[in-house]
């Protein structure tokens, strides 16, 4: 089995592709990253079995709709949210362009929250979806306190745990550091 792992931006996305990479090698699987340059060229020669990819509109959708023969996860970019309007906004009609997301050349949608999986099967029929929580962890190790970072006065934390969703109780959360 052949899978690519598409990175869209660099930053942001280079080390949770490398941290499925490492994982799928363990189980004897050939793994490729790849970026906007390389992306269509090694679809074409190396012809992988499956595709790992982020957001299905827009130029994405364009490219999604010209592969076969490779099984399509989308990797969900919502965050999480339990917001209705967001998710319409994000997945159903997508960015501004002329084509709408491409829904139906995606075999399986990979999502962050139960509020994503039943909104997605409610608007797309015939849909595999599925939940996996956030895969922009960052860090191996979950932390108690967030970490402020050094000479700003910001701080950036992650939470996890029993109802991340609701905003109200992530604030409360935070409110006792």
């Amino acid at each position: 089995k052949k899978v690519l792992i598409y990175v869209d931006q660099k930053r942001r996305d280079s080390y949770p592709a490398e941290r499925i990479r490492k994982e799928l090698k363990k189980c004897g699987i050939n793994v490729k990253i790849s970026g906007k340059i390389s992306f269509l060229p090694t679809v074409a020669y190396w012809k992988p079995n499956v595709i790992i990819f982020g957001k299905h509109d827009g130029f994405h959708g364009d490219w999604l709709r010209n592969i076969h023969d490779s099984y399509i996860f989308s990797l969900g970019t919502e965050q999480g949210t339990t917001y209705k309007s967001f998710l319409e906004k994000t997945w159903i009609q997508g960015h501004v362009y002329p084509r709408l997301p491409a829904h139906e050349f995606v075999d399986c949608f990979l999502v962050y929250n139960e509020f994503t999986k039943s909104y997605l099967d409610s608007k797309l029929k015939n849909t595999r979806v599925e939940i996996i929580g956030s895969p922009r962890l960052y860090s191996k190790k979950l932390h108690k306190k967030a970490r402020p970072l050094k000479g700003k006065n910001l701080t950036i934390g992650i939470i996890c745990g029993e109802d991340k969703t609701n905003f109200s109780t992530v604030l409360n959360f935070f409110k006792q550091y």
